[in-house]
């Protein structure tokens, strides 16, 4: 454990996972997985209700007004549906910090990210034989996202490591429950 002059701690909480505590109440934990995937999930206190925005989206209880693009423009769900992955890049996109303001990015990186094209699950799907899909589907337990990632991966551990993330995601909502000062998409985004 670390704990630096502003009342910041960085725990070690696993050999593969970190959290960062923030005095705000703030927690931000990231873990690398067998598989070398990248995850992050992010805690906040009640004090954030209202408060956030970008990536993060707008906690305010109502998944209606969750995905505010930098534009303003509010990204819907429509009769209760999630928003297609089409529609969750472009909102990722809209957050690109510009590459004079960004702390982080220089202009080639930014404009690799925006020329960046992924495969989407309903392209994919259009492209793999259906036996294949079918295979994935028993293998992933019918996770579409365990399916899109072993489908564009062709690697079963990555795959079944996006299923365990899932689950992993749906304990957490079981465990903390969901009341009105929560918005929780239903599934973790894929890779």
């Amino acid at each position: 454990m670390y704990i630096n002059q502003n009342n910041v701690v960085l725990f070690k909480l696993e050999d593969t996972k970190v959290a960062i505590l923030y005095s705000c109440g703030l927690q931000v934990s990231v873990s690398v997985s067998d598989g070398g995937v990248l995850g992050a999930v992010v805690q906040l206190p009640q004090s954030f209700l209202y408060r956030t925005l970008g990536l993060l989206g707008l906690w305010s209880g109502k998944a209606s007004d969750d995905l505010i693009q930098s534009n303003g423009n509010i990204l819907s769900f429509n009769n209760g549906d999630v928003p297609t992955e089409e529609e969750l890049y472009h909102f990722g996109l809209s957050w690109i910090v510009p590459t004079p303001e960004s702390l982080f990015l220089s202009k080639p990186t930014v404009d690799a990210w925006k020329s960046f094209r992924p495969t989407f699950y309903s392209v994919l799907m259009t492209s793999v034989p259906q036996s294949v899909i079918y295979n994935a589907n028993v293998t992933c337990s019918g996770i579409v996202q365990c399916v899109h990632d072993l489908l564009l991966t062709n690697n079963s551990a990555f795959g079944l490591q996006t299923r365990n993330d899932f689950n992993e995601f749906h304990q957490l909502v079981s465990l903390f429950g969901k009341n009105k000062n929560q918005s929780l998409i239903h599934y973790p985004s894929t890779y």
